[in-house]
């Protein structure tokens, strides 16, 4: 008799469990809906707020002066979640009539405007943009793969007159990665348009390269891929640089 007592006693128990269990998950959802905080910030307050920071003003003017004044800051935005915080992702950069150039990933509290965040290439993690030092991250001196190859580029022996004419109006592009080596196109945008407001830009290669990430080493391919020209540069700009973490897929 006391057996059969217990045995009933245990099944009431079972029953019992996944709804009381579903309870404390209801309740575990409602607490977690009242602890997220409420955006307040709209996208059109995050991106002002972006555009009057020293680190975008700076790129601004960079595209200001190798578009002719045509063009400026450039924004994707989307909405993300972040420590069950809801942010703005900023994607900030130049918008091409062919392509937009990423530049800087920013993240706007949309609870509270002056928390912003930058995206820090080299680590990959997310860091409050007040605990940068500005000349880390100005425009100069922004580590993205692409930005720093182009720095590389730029501090080489690249013998090619096009590009040794104005560097600043050349446009890099990574066109594979076969392991440790980066097959790198420059180009130059031509604009054909005959009428300002239908811009009718096209795009010309006006040389290839190779940059090898383990020996650090730059290659000339343009005329032969089978026999490279090395060439030199500033090693410098490698220091602290894990290029592998950086400039993977």
């Amino acid at each position: 008799m006391r057996f059969i007592v217990l045995f009933l006693a245990f099944v009431i128990w079972a029953c019992e469990l996944p709804k009381n269990q579903a309870v404390t998950n209801k309740e575990k959802e409602e607490c977690l809906a009242q602890e997220a905080p409420k955006p307040s910030v709209s996208i059109e307050e995050a991106e002002q707020k972006v555009i009057d920071l020293p680190l975008i003003k700076k790129l601004g003017d960079e595209i200001e002066k190798i578009s002719n004044g045509k063009k400026g800051v450039s924004f994707i935005t989307n909405e993300v979640t972040i420590e069950n915080t809801p942010f703005f992702k900023l994607y900030v950069g130049y918008n091409s009539a062919i392509r937009f150039e990423n530049r800087y990933i920013l993240y706007v509290n949309r609870t509270n405007i002056e928390d912003i965040r930058i995206l820090e290439a080299s680590s990959g993690e997310i860091v409050p943009l007040s605990s940068l030092k500005e000349e880390k991250y100005s425009s100069e001196e922004e580590m993205y793969c692409t930005n720093l190859l182009a720095k590389i580029i730029k501090s080489s022996n690249l013998d090619n007159p096009l590009y040794k004419a104005d560097k600043e109006k050349c446009f890099l592009r990574i066109d594979r990665k076969d392991n440790e080596n980066i097959y790198i196109e420059i180009y130059v945008e031509n604009d054909i348009s005959d009428n300002v407001q239908q811009p009718e830009v096209v795009e010309r290669a006006i040389t290839w390269l190779l940059f090898n990430t383990s020996t650090q080493r730059l290659y000339d391919i343009t005329l032969d891929i089978e026999t490279p020209k090395e060439l030199s540069y500033d090693k410098g700009l490698l220091k602290n640089i894990n290029l592998d973490n950086l400039c993977k897929e």
